[in-house]
């Protein structure tokens, strides 16, 4: 039977996309769910429609990521901490300290979990860390830990 998916359906096929599947599956499992319609001509217009608005949106999103990656590339945010003696710090820098640095600094909102660092931050000192906020886009940053 020929569908069109309104959902991403792991193992067969992204949204929008027209495909043959086996009767069964189609009527037991993916249209009962919500996944995919029949593919009548109608209901493959409104996928092709929504491929293409799903395309403006994702290039809109590439343009803003390329953007912030811009902005933030090379940037060095610096946090300040309690430390001890011989420089540890108490406690640690995380990568949500990082995010919120930077959304201050560029005042662009960034989820911590796109935050990458090599190990954790126990120490004064200055730091790298890995925005990745793509594929593709991924800007480093200079982390600098002063004392309070």
């Amino acid at each position: 039977m020929k569908i069109v998916l309104l959902q991403d359906v792991h193992n067969v096929g992204r949204a929008g996309e027209v495909k043959n599947v086996a009767d069964g599956y189609a009527r037991n499992y993916l249209m009962p769910r919500g996944l995919a319609l029949q593919a009548t001509p109608g209901a493959v217009k409104v996928a092709e429609m929504q491929k293409r608005a799903a395309a403006l949106r994702q290039a809109r999103t590439e343009v803003e990521l390329a953007e912030l990656a811009a902005n933030i590339e090379g940037k060095v945010v610096e946090v300040v901490v309690k430390a001890g003696a011989k420089e540890r710090i108490y406690g640690s820098v995380t990568s949500r300290d990082i995010a919120q640095a930077l959304a201050e600094l560029t005042g662009f909102d960034i989820d911590k979990k796109r935050v990458e660092m090599e190990k954790p931050i126990h120490e004064l000192g200055t730091f790298t860390a890995t925005v990745k906020l793509s594929a593709s886009l991924a800007p480093k940053v200079t982390i600098n830990v002063k004392r309070e």
